[in-house]
């Protein structure tokens, strides 16, 4: 007796906290991306992670189970027409959408180069310190929490992490 032949040598096996964006084509797909991130990271993010002067609420998540990793790709999903498999057209990448890197979260760039993976929203993804006190603990929290091989270019003019 012969096993199928896989469609590839070793396929990866996502669990499902693990989540694949390619770049939004449209405004409006955009917004639908931001809406689902902010959905799948409700658990784990402050209750209004866009009102920067106000992150007392971020309490929320800070011991959650939920873990995410965000993979997001340097080029669009195709799919081939004649195989009719999913094909990753390389290239650059932006993604004007902004949202909370909410705890236990990891954003990943999916591309060769950190410049292949842009996030020109106005914030892109962040994290504000939770002590904006003078003097106060700053960002000490900030490490349950990651970013990797992307460029950030917010439109804001201001990086928060």
């Amino acid at each position: 007796m012969t096993r199928p032949k896989p469609k590839h040598a070793n396929p990866p096996r996502w669990g499902n906290s693990v989540r694949i964006f390619s770049p939004p084509r449209s405004e409006e797909e955009a917004k639908l991306l931001q809406l689902s991130i902010e959905e799948l990271l409700a658990n784990v993010n402050p209750k209004n992670p866009h009102d920067l002067l106000d992150w007392r609420g971020s309490q929320n998540g800070h011991f959650s189970s939920e873990r995410w990793a965000l993979l997001f790709s340097a080029g669009h999903i195709n799919i081939d027409p004649i195989s009719k498999q999913k094909v990753l057209a390389r290239g650059m990448a932006e993604y004007k959408i902004d949202f909370a890197v909410g705890y236990y979260t990891q954003v990943l760039g999916l591309g060769r180069l950190p410049s292949q993976v842009n996030f020109v929203g106005k914030l892109g993804p962040y994290c504000k310190s939770l002590d904006q006190r003078q003097g106060g603990a700053g960002s000490l929290n900030t490490f349950w929490r990651s970013i990797e091989n992307v460029k950030i270019q917010p439109s804001g003019k201001k990086m928060y992490w």
